[in-house]
């Protein structure tokens, strides 16, 4: 019997330790028994793959590498261009559909393709001074990021250039789309402008009394006649004695004392405040404090000593009839004030004589619209019926009683200078024929009328160049819309399902 145990002893030992390894091994690790969905240690699943928390961390760690490598748009392709939060979870749930797509297109780079492509990273253009010493040293060591994570990051950039690549492939920007842009860009327009002030045709209105009656009695459900809200409140401040900048360490710990003492005093006279059936005026005069009374205020008119002090005026009027007083309010020297709304007055509907000047500025604003549009409109057909006479621009404008500004030779990329509304006289101006006088422009000021009067493109040792930039910019945009679509149809396809934000390491 001995001898038979002695026989078997060496295995059972082998087999205990091989279970109790597995089992320590089970009980500290991130494994996720639930390899279809998420849950436990998972932090999500694509491609019907659980990501364990701890491969997830090590994916994001590439997130903070390729910002400070200054990889801003590989990143923002990632996360989200338009992201506020700093929840990476999506990052690496798209760096992992890249790297699926990547391989099913057959797009790996090679060992020397990454090689090659590290001098070259964003970070080596704009701090030219940097080698891979000093990323190794003040990037990458630091963040516990080896060469070979920095090898595969440089992977899924090129990876992801070279898809963006690959789409884009078959669509080239064609000649005309680029001769059409050159030429809205580059060609030099002259011509005139016509500018009419609204404030200027409003001097000219007469608003009339019968005209603010009529306006009253039409409108008196309008919200503009109403009068503002009324509020009549009273406050009291608490104040404790600052401390004197040469206090003595025995007087700022009695300052110390007296703060707690000052911040209980408030609590206390606050909570009888609030009791029921409490008397605000009551309580203020049973504690000798001194109420300040705010008078009317409306947001019209608020007293200055309540309008520097921007917390105290929202609590007066957040305050309601049902809720009066307002919790202490701090300020940034430790005093507090307490508010109470003595009185509020809804709006109501002004008598006519209050609301006579608020109608006559409504008036003035509508009229004077109806007075800039008919002006415009008379000198725009004027000039239009003169023009097909077969007279000048600047004849027909005199017949209109208008005074052009005559505008230097422009383009998209040197607009008129010295003048309002330049930007807005070049988009109009861009899209009209020669000869030709345009419809009515609203400004800011009031309205323009734009004429055309040539339309020349010189010949330019740049335009090579330019368009060739322009060619740039068109399959840049080409590509990354393409791209963007498609990553967007391979991430749904991936099914990915995520349990929240990336669990961090417990210290």
């Amino acid at each position: 019997m001995l001898t038979q145990i002695r026989h078997i002893q060496k295995g059972v030992l082998i087999v205990v330790c091989i279970v109790i390894v597995i089992a320590f091994a089970f009980l500290y690790s991130d494994y996720d028994a639930g390899s279809a969905g998420p849950g436990g240690n998972t932090a999500f699943v694509a491609y019907g793959k659980s990501y364990r928390n701890k491969e997830a961390r090590v994916l994001q760690n590439s997130y903070s590498v390729a910002q400070r490598l200054f990889m801003f748009e590989f990143v923002g392709s990632l996360f989200g261009e338009r992201r506020q939060d700093n929840d990476k979870t999506d990052y690496v749930i798209n760096l992992v559909v890249l790297r699926e797509e990547a391989k099913k297109l057959g797009i790996q780079p090679s060992s020397e393709e990454v090689r090659k492509a590290i001098p070259n990273l964003p970070v080596f253009k704009i701090q030219k001074w940097a080698g891979e010493e000093y990323i190794r040293n003040n990037i990458t060591g630091p963040m516990g990021f080896t060469d070979a994570d920095l090898y595969q990051l440089v992977k899924d950039y090129l990876s992801w250039q070279q898809i963006r690549e690959l789409l884009a492939s078959g669509i080239e920007p064609t000649p005309e789309e680029i001769d059409q842009i050159y030429i809205r860009n580059f060609q030099r327009i002259s011509g005139s402008v016509i500018a009419f002030s609204k404030e200027e045709e409003e001097k000219k209105l007469k608003i009339t009394d019968k005209d603010i009656e009529t306006y009253y009695n039409e409108n008196k459900d309008s919200m503009e006649l109403l009068s503002d809200e009324m509020r009549r409140g009273s406050y009291v401040h608490f104040k404790l004695a600052e401390l004197k900048a040469d206090a003595t360490n025995e007087q700022k710990a009695e300052h110390k004392e007296k703060v707690i003492a000052f911040k209980k005093m408030v609590a206390a006279v606050y909570e009888e405040m609030v009791a029921d059936g409490a008397d605000f005026k009551k309580v203020v005069a049973k504690h000798k404090l001194k109420p300040v009374e705010t008078g009317e205020v409306s947001l019209a008119n608020i007293p200055k000593e309540i309008e520097e002090k921007p917390n105290v005026l929202r609590a007066l009027f957040q305050a309601t009839t049902e809720q009066a007083l307002s919790a202490p309010v701090m300020q940034q020297d430790g005093s507090y004030y307490v508010i109470h709304l003595d009185e509020l007055k809804a709006p109501a509907l002004q008598p006519l004589k209050g609301a006579s000047q608020a109608i006559k500025e409504i008036l003035k604003v509508r009229k004077g619209d109806e007075q800039l549009q008919a002006t415009a409109a008379k000198a725009q057909s004027t000039i239009n019926e003169a023009l097909v006479a077969g007279k000048s621009f600047d004849e027909a404008a005199k017949l209109a009683g208008v005074k052009p500004v005559k505008l230097m030779a422009f383009s998209n990329a040197d607009p008129p200078k010295k003048i309002d509304n330049a930007r807005l006289i070049v988009g109009t101006a861009a899209a009209m024929n020669i000869k030709e006088l345009s419809g009515i422009v609203k400004t800011p000021t009031g309205a323009m009328l734009v004429y055309v009067d040539k339309k020349v493109i010189y010949e330019s040792k740049e335009e090579e160049r330019r368009k060739e930039m322009i060619r740039g910019q068109l399959s840049y945009g080409d590509s990354k819309t393409l791209y963007d679509a498609w990553f967007q149809e391979k991430r749904e396809a991936a099914h990915p399902k995520r349990t929240g934000p990336i669990a961090q390491p417990q210290s």
